[in-house]
């Protein structure tokens, strides 16, 4: 029994797009991923509004990506070697 290489590489890709939607939306959340931006009425300041800075929102959600894909392809490695060690353990036997 090997190791299944597909599914380590769909865990990694289901957690890369899992943690990059979470720190994306944490980012806007938090107000990390926010900008002030004047409002003018010819020329002149009127007020200000708050927007989405995406390049901020962008970054942090690939950085989130990389470590969640990252972790989620770990975890379902340690299962699958765990398993094959069990798997070996019995058919040694």
């Amino acid at each position: 029994m090997s190791l299944d290489k597909k599914k380590i590489a769909l865990s990694a890709a289901q957690g890369a797009t899992r943690g990059a939607a979470a720190g994306g939306a944490a980012a806007i959340m938090t107000g990390i991923g926010l900008a002030q931006v004047p409002v003018t009425f010819m020329w002149i300041p009127v007020a200000a509004t708050t927007v989405v800075a995406w390049p901020v929102v962008v970054g942090i959600g690939a950085a989130t990506a990389v470590i969640a894909g990252a972790g989620y392809a770990y975890t379902e490695y340690t299962r699958q070697s765990k398993i094959e060690e069990e798997f070996k353990k019995y058919t040694e036997k």
